[in-house]
């Protein structure tokens, strides 16, 4: 599924390897979702090769298995260079939420460097989504919330160069999750 708009996450500024910061600002960096959503079944790590794809929003519209067994989803963002991880001390996911069975799903971001041998990875956890919507409009309406991640104080990557966010359902896990990525927001880490 791609988004209904497709901006272009081009990074202007080569970001510095060794600084901690967005070359000596304090201003988040904000990264348009402009990337994939991939739904797939075990034991599939990605969609199948002739996969339906189409273009739209997660939030708008639902998928489910025919057979009732888990549907796997992710939302895939890749960047045109490669991000230093000491840009941060947080990345905020902002989302927008229309689905009804919210208190089942958190959503996990996971960093990865395509560029290394083995495509090494930082795992940021999974964060619980607490946005609800109305339930009475038909379809729900989504509401806006923001995620936030932290960076570890030793990452396992120096840079990524992907953004990928993995959805997890606890329930009602042969459907798909009604929630859109709107965008990622890189904040500078805090202090010296």
């Amino acid at each position: 599924l791609w988004p209904e708009i497709r901006p272009v996450p081009l990074l202007i500024a080569p970001l510095p390897a060794g600084s901690g910061s967005f070359a000596g600002s304090t201003n988040p960096l904000s990264i348009p979702f402009g990337g994939e959503y991939w739904m797939y079944r075990w034991p599939f790590s990605q969609p199948p090769v002739k996969s339906y794809f189409a273009r739209g929003s997660p939030a708008a519209l639902t998928f489910s298995t025919t057979d009732r067994e888990p549907l796997q989803m992710e939302a895939r963002q890749q960047l045109e260079q490669s991000i230093s991880i000491r840009c941060c001390g947080e990345i905020r996911l902002e989302i927008r939420n229309a689905d009804v069975d919210w208190r089942a799903i958190s959503l996990e971001l996971i960093l990865v460097d395509q560029v290394s041998p083995r495509a090494p990875f930082q795992d940021l956890g999974a964060a619980q989504v607490l946005s609800a919507p109305d339930a009475k409009d038909d379809p729900p309406r989504p509401v806006e919330e923001t995620l936030r991640f932290p960076i570890p104080y030793a990452p396992m990557v120096g840079r990524f160069d992907l953004l990928k966010v993995v959805f997890h359902r606890r329930s009602r896990m042969d459907k798909s999750s009604r929630i859109s990525i709107d965008r990622f927001v890189l904040v500078p880490p805090v202090g010296p």
